[in-house]
């Protein structure tokens, strides 16, 4: 297997990059660089990762949605199955929240592809543990150790963020940022039909069968040069005091906790939410499709975020995202019908894009290509703590004073992200086009 990660990255040598001393990671122009790859090269792995990232989204969105129904048939009573299901979906999360800086840093040291490979398999194996979990405590277990192993799609940013050109970053991370919202909409609306036809363990077989098939297209197809930090030792420690120096990285991590705060406050409750409305049957399949609306935005906006983002500035786009966020979580408090509710979801989606798709990229751009991986799992794990977070509180506020308040909890959220961004000043211009 290592000979094959050796094959599948350039194999000319490359001078170790290391970030001054208290830049936080910012670019050295001193710098030497190793091989850039071609623009087939690029554009070939560009495809093959977004694949990967599509299949990686929808052999998960075939099965969280419907964590509520596969709890209920463990044993959860109805009473309990909000908070089991803010457990369930905040247990791989707490995790990640530790082991995301620590995947990075091996990615900078040894490979993006190898650590995407390791993720893909780890993923695999977790989703077979949890077609066979007898119990909803096992489920919580698997879900634990999907955090502590995973990283496949931030590894793919960070891969293709260290290998493209900085004028066409901007568009890159917005293709690839479609992906995984493509494996949004599709996962749900397949997986509600399967959980309707042949439940949820033959569905999260398929699922794993998914991810594998993302894992050997990565192993076969994708190149990348050799690691500008090869064989350094890893100091996550290190890698923390270098983010604190960097100001406008500390700006994108706090703003990527309280985007994923606000979103998946909502999230764990949408099949929940579904069942409530007078007359709808099929609770599975019509939550899979509101669940599908999101991501489907997601994917018709994002490359048009990130050409925007060249031109306009990254910082833009994520204000112009939160604040839609924020109106439509809101709006959702109106939302008197399905198809109004719908609606109003497909807008919130355009704007997550917006706000993700200028995150990732100002992830990339406030660090030096050497830093990209750490930069990447850093900022995996403070989507974690709102992954982490935001399900636990969704459930209790639910349970508490009803899911219609939770959107609003939602919107304050995005209002709260929207003003951090407004009260920061953007670190860096944006890259302007030729």
């Amino acid at each position: 297997m290592r000979d094959g990660w050796r094959a599948g990255r350039g194999r000319a040598p490359a001078a170790a990059v290391e970030s001054p001393a208290g830049t936080g990671g910012l670019p050295d122009p001193t710098a030497t660089v190793g091989r850039r790859l071609s623009r087939r090269e690029e554009d070939r792995n560009l495809v093959v990762l977004w694949i990967g990232a599509y299949l990686t989204s929808a052999s998960w969105s075939l099965v969280l949605p419907f964590l509520p129904i596969y709890l209920r048939q463990l044993g959860v009573p109805v009473a309990h199955l909000s908070i089991w299901t803010g457990i369930a979906f905040s247990s791989a999360f707490a995790t990640a929240v530790v082991c995301s800086p620590i995947w990075g840093a091996w990615a900078d040291a040894v490979g993006r592809k190898p650590n995407l490979l390791r993720s893909g398999l780890a993923i695999t194996v977790v989703m077979i543990g949890l077609a066979n979990a007898g119990a909803p405590w096992v489920v919580v277990a698997w879900r634990l150790l999907n955090g502590a192993l995973s990283g496949f799609i931030p590894t793919s940013f960070a891969l293709v963020a260290a290998t493209v050109p900085a004028q066409r970053l901007g568009r890159s991370l917005g293709i690839l940022q479609a992906g995984p919202a493509a494996g949004a909409i599709t996962g749900p609306m397949i997986g509600g039909a399967l959980v309707e036809l042949w439940g949820i363990h033959w569905t999260l077989y398929l699922a794993a069968a998914a991810q594998l098939c993302a894992t050997v297209l990565v192993y076969i197809l994708v190149r990348e040069p050799e690691p500008l930090r090869r064989g350094s030792r890893l100091d996550v420690r290190g890698d923390l005091r270098e983010v604190g120096r960097n100001p406008g990285l500390v700006t994108v991590l706090v703003g990527a906790v309280l985007v994923q705060l606000g979103t998946t406050i909502i999230e764990p409750l949408i099949t929940i939410y579904v069942g409530e409305f007078k007359g709808v049957s099929a609770v599975p399949l019509l939550a899979g499709l509101l669940f599908s609306l999101v991501g489907l935005a997601s994917v018709l906006c994002s490359p048009g975020w990130g050409r925007l983002g060249e031109r306009a500035g990254y910082r833009r786009i994520v204000l112009l995202g939160l604040l839609g966020a924020a109106l439509g979580n809101g709006l959702q408090l109106l939302a008197g019908s399905l198809w109004v509710f719908g609606a109003i979801r497909l807008g919130i989606g355009a704007a997550y894009a917006g706000a993700s798709t200028g995150l990732n990229t100002l992830a990339a751009t406030s660090v030096d290509e050497a830093f990209r991986g750490r930069a990447y799992g850093i900022l995996t794990s403070s989507q974690q703590v709102g992954n982490l977070f935001g399900p636990l509180i969704g459930g209790v506020w639910g349970d508490a004073l009803g899911i219609h308040s939770a959107f609003g909890l939602s919107a304050a959220v995005f209002a709260a992200a929207l003003f951090w961004m407004l009260r920061s000043r953007p670190s860096r211009a944006p890259v302007t086009i030729d």
